[in-house]
């Protein structure tokens, strides 16, 4: 279970993975603005994401480029394992 622990650190983990699925790559900053957590919670996040080969960093277009983030093959996997539960949790709570 200890590979979880890498997912589980930082709250927003799991958002910030849907929300580059969702929007199919993002700057930093549209990841701060929208998801509403704090530029260091992004930053340490994407940081350990990159690390952990989840997401990868390449330069948006435009002047001037910024970094942009896309999953990888292993975090489109676990994009999909995100959604899985969102489905879950949201037939769960309609039984209530």
């Amino acid at each position: 279970m200890q590979s979880l622990d890498h997912l589980e650190k930082s709250k927003g983990t799991l958002r910030i993975i849907a929300y580059i699925k969702e929007k199919g790559g993002s700057k930093i900053t549209d990841i701060i603005r929208d998801t509403g957590l704090s530029p260091n919670t992004v930053y340490t996040i994407v940081g350990r994401l990159v690390g952990l080969n989840v997401i990868s960093q390449g330069l948006s277009g435009g002047f001037p480029s910024k970094k942009g983030y896309t999953l990888t093959k292993e975090g489109q996997k676990l994009a999909k394992c995100i959604e899985t539960m969102r489905v879950i949790i949201s037939d769960l709570e309609k039984k209530k």
